[in-house]
């Protein structure tokens, strides 16, 4: 997003493509892993994942197992994921989205040197994600506009703590005249002081703090492609370029004048 707020509440970023299967992609491991390791990922693990589809002849469910391949920084605040259908890049410490972006193209440059995706490779999707954290019992309700506030218990239920529900926008948007992306707008609260998604690989170990309340602004975007062809890697910078400022328009819109003001 825009980096005119020097205070930005960005927790965490990922920028994803999804691309129809290179099955080969797990020979070329050992290379790309000593290309990211010069380029500062030294880092290095695989995670074992179980996918399951279900078959519509038999009715059975299938469980597929897939590896990825994770390439992580020094200082664990950026990781890669790479597996046969998708390469994501996260890190927990924004800057600017030129910056980000910058990043996300030499890790291209790197897998391209060993699978090169314009040559028989169809892009399925490409995502923008950015988690918005704001830290504190009411702060809340002071950066977040009043229709994103959701709705809270009554009293008379009686409630173990009085949170904010899960409160989610879901639908297609048009990012210009020709591209339309699928946007989830969530507003959700936990309070043990956990700063990433449950649904976030997470890149360090977060150690709860009873009652200490956060709430997530997270904004998550993706273009669906049925067969779209690269010919230039510049074409994913160029929809990635329109999700973050989309997205950028979707944050200023959904914060507070006073959010504005105290995280400039």
């Amino acid at each position: 997003m825009n980096n005119s707020l020097n205070n930005s509440p960005i927790n965490t970023c990922i920028l994803q493509i999804d691309f129809s299967p290179i099955l080969e992609i797990k020979n070329k491991i050992p290379r790309i892993q000593d290309e990211l390791r010069k380029k500062g990922y030294p880092k290095y693990h695989s995670i074992q994942s179980t996918n399951v589809n279900l078959d519509e002849e038999s009715k059975q469910p299938k469980f597929d197992k897939e590896t990825n391949w994770v390439f992580i920084s020094p200082t664990d605040s950026e990781q890669i994921i790479i597996n046969k259908t998708q390469i994501s890049y996260q890190v927990d410490k924004y800057s600017s989205f030129i910056d980000f972006l910058e990043n996300y193209r030499q890790i291209l440059k790197i897998l391209s040197e060993s699978i090169d995706l314009t040559q028989g490779t169809l892009l399925l999707k490409i995502g923008l994600r950015y988690v918005n954290c704001i830290e504190g019992e009411d702060d809340f309700k002071k950066y977040i506009v009043k229709e994103y506030h959701g709705k809270q218990l009554f009293n008379s239920v009686n409630p173990l703590s009085n949170l904010l529900i899960n409160n989610s926008i879901r639908g297609a948007i048009y990012l210009d005249d020709t591209t339309i992306s699928n946007l989830l707008l969530r507003v959700y609260q936990n309070d043990l002081g956990l700063k990433t998604p449950n649904n976030i690989f997470k890149l360090k170990k977060e150690v709860p703090k009873k009652k200490s309340l956060i709430t997530f602004l997270d904004i998550d975007q993706a273009i669906h492609f049925g067969d779209l062809k690269l010919t230039s890697l510049d074409q994913i910078f160029s929809y990635a370029q329109k999700l973050n400022d989309k997205s950028t328009q979707i944050f200023y819109e959904s914060i507070t004048d006073k959010a504005k003001e105290d995280w400039k």
